[in-house]
């Protein structure tokens, strides 16, 4: 493996998006997408590594947890944590838009890096919308489908007669 792509795809973590590694690659100035498919093709015939999903984007995953600590342990300390300030870059570029839900993951990547300021930063951020006493929306839809499914199921005949059989049961 010429490009450093199972130290790279370990610093991204356990799974680890296709989209990712070739951005860290690039900013690197590694071989293209030719050697990296090359090289991402030996991995999957040694099965190292194996596909985890297609769709919405491609991800990939070392088959063991202790395949991507060999790939780690390869790489100095300097390196590493140069890696994961590219990373950590690189998720906050995709995430720009969204960055809000993707509060922990930055602030993992930054804490592992030389820049802690910026992990500090996320951090923060993280724990005041923890602590925000306004519902996310992401929770606040779901509860509303919550309720709304249960309101389905009690209106139905079939529901409200197994619910009143049940009560007097749990008394």
């Amino acid at each position: 493996m010429r490009g450093g792509w199972p130290q790279v795809a370990a610093v991204v973590g356990r799974t680890f998006p296709v989209r990712v590694l070739e951005r860290v690659a690039a900013q690197d100035g590694q071989d293209g997408q030719d050697g990296f498919e090359r090289d991402l093709s030996v991995l999957l015939r040694a099965q190292c590594v194996r596909e985890v999903s297609r769709y919405p984007e491609l991800v990939y995953a070392f088959k063991h947890g202790l395949l991507r600590e060999a790939a780690l342990s390869t790489l100095t300390p300097t390196r590493r944590e140069e890696l994961y300030e590219r990373v950590a870059v690189v998720f906050d570029d995709l995430y720009a838009a969204s960055r809000d839900e993707h509060l922990e993951l930055l602030a993992y990547y930054y804490a592992r890096s030389p820049n802690l300021e910026k992990a500090l930063e996320y951090l923060e951020q993280a724990g005041a919308r923890a602590a925000s006493p306004r519902p996310r929306a992401s929770l606040s839809r779901g509860l509303r489908r919550r309720r709304w499914c249960n309101d389905e199921r009690e209106s139905t005949p079939t529901a409200r007669a197994r619910d009143w059989r049940v009560v007097p049961n749990r008394l």
